[in-house]
C-alpha cells in the first residue's frame, strides 16, 4: 500500500514538473497581440479628453508591425524592418512611408535601457493568462506598473519601453512626455502564420524624411 502511494506522488510530482517546462517553453514567434488602450490627459490639462482605442502588434521572426486606431479616428501604423523603420500615412488613394532614423530611435528609447523590474504582490488572470504584478524601475528613477506572464516568452525588441523583456506585458502605463498616460490591457494573443506583406512596404509607397512630410503638410 505505501509503495503505491509513494508511486503516485512520485507521478504527481513529474506530472507537475513537466506541466511547468511546457508553460515555459510557449514561445511567441509568430502572430497578433491586441490591447485596449486608453489615453488619460495630463493634470490640469484642457481641450483634452480621454480617449480609447486598439493597439495591436504583429510579430513575425524579427518582422514587427504596431497599429494605434483610436475610436476618435486617429491612427498610426508603424513597421519595424531589420534595417529600416517607417511610419505610414495614408494620403487619398495612396501611403506615404515617413522613414525614422534608426540612431533617432535608439536614441529615444536609450533611456529605458537597463531597468529593473520587481515583483509585487498578487496575480491577475488576463485574456486566459495569470499574470504576476510587478513595478518597473528605470534608471531615471521613473515607474510604471505591470502586470506580466511568465509562460509566454515573447521577443525581446517587441516592447521598446521595455527592452530585453522577454515576459509577456498583459496590462502596463506609458507616459508620455506631455504627461498623458496610455494604458494598455491585453485582450487577445493569437499564435498564426502572418502574410509577408503585413512587414513590408505597401505597393506605390512615398518614402519620405520626417522634414519632407512636415513640408507636405
Amino acid at each position: 500500500m505505501m509503495k503505491c502511494i509513494l508511486s503516485l506522488i512520485f507521478a504527481l510530482i513529474i506530472s507537475h514538473i513537466y506541466s511547468t517546462e511546457l508553460r515555459a517553453q510557449t514561445i511567441f514567434t509568430e502572430g497578433v497581440l491586441t490591447y485596449r488602450v486608453t489615453i488619460t490627459p495630463p493634470q490640469n490639462a484642457e481641450n483634452f479628453n480621454r480617449y480609447s482605442g486598439t493597439y495591436i502588434i504583429m510579430v513575425k521572426g524579427r518582422g514587427l508591425r504596431k497599429e494605434l486606431q483610436m475610436e476618435n479616428g486617429f491612427g498610426n501604423v508603424m513597421l519595424f524592418l531589420p534595417k529600416k523603420i517607417y511610419a505610414l500615412r495614408h494620403v487619398g488613394d495612396k501611403y506615404i512611408a515617413i522613414e525614422i532614423p534608426q540612431d533617432k530611435q535608439n536614441e529615444k528609447n536609450a533611456e529605458y535601457q537597463g531597468f529593473t523590474l520587481e515583483k509585487s504582490k498578487g496575480k491577475k488572470n488576463i485574456a486566459g493568462f495569470e499574470g504576476e504584478k510587478g513595478r518597473v524601475k528605470y534608471k531615471n528613477g521613473n515607474t510604471a506598473d505591470i502586470i506580466y506572464s511568465t509562460d509566454t516568452e515573447i521577443a525581446d525588441f517587441v516592447f521598446d519601453r521595455f527592452p530585453g523583456i522577454k515576459m509577456l506585458p498583459l496590462d502596463f502605463d506609458v507616459t508620455n512626455d506631455d504627461g498623458s498616460v496610455m494604458h494598455f490591457t491585453l485582450t487577445k494573443a493569437e499564435q498564426k502564420t502572418l502574410e509577408h506583406s503585413l512587414f513590408a512596404l505597401p505597393p506605390d509607397s512615398r518614402i519620405m524624411t520626417p522634414e519632407e512630410y512636415q513640408q507636405l503638410k
